[in-house]
């Protein structure tokens, strides 16, 4: 398929109908309590991913290692020869709760000029979903 104007105002038209979708998948992920240096959430998490990967035709699945789990979605294209995408995620960032210290608070996403503005969406979370 090659890539022409009429095909960039296609796509540029299906992201705009889709954008408060995408946009609040968004907010979900970024707002779903996981830390992963304290064990905390990481299968709630690994379970809302699993949901939305298969809400979205994906085959996914949680994979078991050593220390933590990781989930592993797959859509596969119904063409032949065509390029492979891959993407990878990692969570690195929380935020500490300054009235009850040793405990964390999610990272709830602000917009800012239509951005979300949080660490975790900014930096790892956010590189999952098209804006």
């Amino acid at each position: 398929m090659e890539f022409t104007k009429e095909t960039a105002k296609s796509l540029h038209a299906y992201i705009d109908t889709q954008k408060d979708a995408h946009l609040r998948e968004l907010v979900t992920v970024a707002s779903q309590p996981s830390v992963s240096a304290q064990n905390y959430g990481v299968e709630e998490c690994c379970s809302l991913l699993i949901n939305l990967f298969s809400g979205l035709g994906m085959k996914a699945e949680i994979l078991k290692t050593p220390t933590k789990p990781a989930v592993f979605a797959e859509l596969r294209s119904k063409q032949e020869h065509v390029p492979t995408i891959l993407f990878t995620d990692i969570m690195t960032c929380s935020r500490r709760n300054p009235l009850r210290p040793g405990t964390l608070l999610p990272l709830l996403p602000r917009k800012n000029r239509g951005f979300s503005t949080d660490a975790g969406s900014r930096t790892t979370r956010g590189s999952l979903w098209p804006m």
